[in-house]
């Protein structure tokens, strides 16, 4: 029984530290990525600041071709399409700080993204938009993130190009130190 005891207490101990590093923020990394360079810029802000990750997943894998890819991706932006996302979606309450993270699609963000935030109330949370793209910058799209979290604050956004880029990003703003 003694053992048990000794074992929650350190448990807890982690915890509350693994928490003090980036200010005792409950983290959210939700992310959607085809190539995999939007996931590996998420691992990387994972590794900096411990929070989980939650990959942004449609019931209709999007195409691999370029052309049908370009026609669909159009397609709903044309027409607001939205895709059904695959279940279960994270327990939001769980979190305060919710980085958000897409590659650049149309100059904008992926519906799919969209489907994610208009999912949630983000009413007291924080939202920190990140992309990937070689070409295109990332403001355009953060005006779609702010329209879809309005009741959450938006932190300063960031094209990531590499894993440099995420350490001095994140002090910028206040999540690391």
């Amino acid at each position: 029984m003694a053992l048990k005891k000794i074992l929650v207490l350190l448990m807890a101990f982690v915890l509350l530290f693994s928490l003090l590093g980036c200010g005792g923020r409950r983290i959210l990394i939700a992310y959607f990525s085809l190539s995999g360079n939007t996931e590996k810029a998420a691992g990387y802000i994972k590794d900096e600041t411990g929070g989980n990750l939650y990959k942004i997943a449609t019931l209709q894998d999007y195409p691999m071709d370029p052309d049908r890819l370009r026609r669909r991706v159009f397609g709903e932006l044309k027409h607001g399409d939205r895709s059904a996302l695959k279940a279960p979606l994270p327990d939001i309450k769980k979190y305060d700080t919710i980085f958000i993270g897409y590659p650049i699609w149309g100059h904008t963000v992926p519906m799919s993204v969209l489907t994610f935030l208009e999912s949630y109330d983000l009413k007291g949370k924080t939202v920190i938009p990140f992309c990937t793209s070689r070409r295109t910058d990332i403001e355009y799209s953060v005006s779609a993130v702010k329209k879809y979290a309005e009741r959450a604050e938006v932190l300063k956004w960031i094209r990531i190009t590499g894993k440099d880029d995420i350490t001095p990003w994140l002090k910028e703003i206040g999540i690391k130190k």
